[in-house]
């Protein structure tokens, strides 16, 4: 994919980076990232889209809906420095 279609990609599906001092404590220890998502997101394409936009390995993602009516998803990352890399970019720390 050309960089352009993977930056349409990753933000058509990422709405935001989740920010909460669990999700910091988790980067930091657990090596995952949680985001809201569109709730039409599958676990396939947010794997695509967040993949690709930051070029890292992901071990798994899990979804499920909030009590807000938002989808959230929970990225862990195969890599431990991986987590880091990706939330200091999005600024989350």
């Amino acid at each position: 994919m050309a960089n352009t279609e993977i930056t349409n990609l990753f933000h058509k599906v990422i709405k935001y980076p989740l920010i909460t001092e669990k999700v910091i404590t988790e980067i930091e220890s657990k090596n995952k990232v949680s985001f809201i998502v569109e709730k039409n997101a599958s676990k396939p394409l947010i794997n695509h889209a967040i993949s690709n936009y930051f070029n890292v390995e992901i071990l798994s993602i899990n979804t499920f809906n909030t009590s807000k009516g938002l989808k959230k998803a929970i990225v862990t990352f195969k890599k431990t420095e991986q987590a880091t890399e990706v939330a200091v970019t999005l600024g989350v720390i």
